[in-house]
């Protein structure tokens, strides 16, 4: 003979109630730890620890959710119709569900953000995420909780039309005061995601940013600006909505070596030959010397032009790193003007013949007397 739950508990009797809802509750979540231990079974298969992650941070809330539903089963086949303050126990049930929902789904983004900032962040040579993240985290908490809010108040009857109206107004005011914000932080996670720069590399920015060019080693890269330390030992702090905009040289891009320039010039009455070989000599010895110089690239020099009172070479080595440079030039100047003294080669300075015309038109006057 079928028979139904119903039937089991008499309306009213509390007794019977009571013994029924310690069945349900115990044998609900019973069921659900058979359900869980398998999920555990087929996650602890896979190579990730995120799913294993997901199950543990929805346990507690599921047994929640098995529990609110063994209660509502028992009193309404015990107590058919009953309300509280009003309102209406299926009600109340699907309320206190959508809350347990909320915390389930909350979760979720957490779990995963959590995730990344353990096993995916500590491997990027940045820490903008770290400091991302956990803005994004509670931006994403803060609005599964209002979406839930809103249909909770929908579902007791409360008029959320002027509510939303409000919301939205608030928002857009909110997003007009945070204008400037708001641009820096997705541009942070632009120069995040598409890496033009790094933290320890060199750039060097274009005038537009200061009105003057800015050169030196990024330090730091956060949410709303990018910290750069220049060769002054100064702080630029460039917000990173102007940095996604400006023309970015990155020196450590798409290597860390680094061809360096430079030009010297010598006595028109100079063998150009004579004046290349020592040059190309002089460049070579500190080569050999100088570990930050890269040795199987040999210099090159060029006869560049005639200047205006000289001839111009130039020449060109490669090095390490953009910032052994300084050094580098140095020893560099040191060893041609050593090298010119030794082979005779003069560096000529600027000479400016000047007319006195006035002077000139006097003295032809004075030599014509029959003018």
């Amino acid at each position: 003979m079928a028979f139904s739950l119903s039937e089991l508990i008499p309306e009213g009797n509390v007794l019977i109630s009571l013994i029924v809802l310690i069945i349900l509750v115990l044998g609900l979540n019973i069921l659900l730890l058979i359900f869980l231990h398998f999920l555990n079974l087929i996650a602890g298969k896979t190579r990730t620890d995120l799913d294993d992650r997901l199950i543990k941070k929805a346990k507690n809330p599921l047994h929640i959710f098995v529990t609110l539903t063994a209660i509502y089963l028992t009193l309404s086949l015990s107590f058919p119709g009953l309300k509280f303050f009003g309102v209406d126990l299926e009600r109340i049930y699907f309320i206190s569900e959508l809350i347990v929902a909320a915390i389930v789904v909350n979760r979720i983004p957490d779990v995963l953000i959590l995730w990344y900032g353990k096993d995916i962040a500590p491997k990027t040579q940045t820490t903008i995420d770290d400091e991302v993240f956990p803005f994004v985290r509670n931006i994403i908490r803060v609005l599964i909780y209002l979406a839930f809010t809103i249909i909770i108040l929908d579902n007791l009857g409360i008029e959320i039309a002027p509510l939303l109206a409000g919301l939205g107004i608030a928002g857009l005011a909110v997003a007009l005061a945070l204008q400037d914000s708001l641009s820096n932080f997705f541009a942070g996670i632009y120069i995040m995601a598409d890496k033009p720069l790094r933290e320890g590399e060199y750039i060097s920015l274009d005038s537009a940013i200061a009105g003057q060019s800015v050169t030196g080693q990024v330090e730091s890269i956060g949410w709303r600006s990018t910290k750069i330390r220049t060769i002054a030992n100064n702080h630029i702090i460039v917000p990173n909505a102007k940095l996604a905009q400006s023309i970015v040289t990155n020196y450590y891009t798409p290597d860390e070596q680094i061809v360096m320039s430079g030009e010297v010039s010598v006595d028109y009455g100079s063998d150009t030959k004579k004046v290349e070989k020592t040059i190309y000599d002089a460049i070579k010895l500190i080569q050999s010397s100088n570990s930050n110089m890269i040795k199987n690239i040999n210099p090159i020099v060029r006869f560049e032009k005639f200047g205006d009172y000289s001839l111009i070479f130039k020449y060109f080595y490669r090095i390490n790193k953009y910032e052994n440079q300084f050094d580098i030039n140095n020893e560099i100047n040191h060893s041609i003007v050593h090298a010119f003294r030794q082979n005779g080669i003069t560096i000529p300075f600027p000479v400016r013949t000047v007319y006195n015309v006035e002077g000139i038109k006097k003295n032809k006057e004075y030599s014509n007397p029959h003018k």
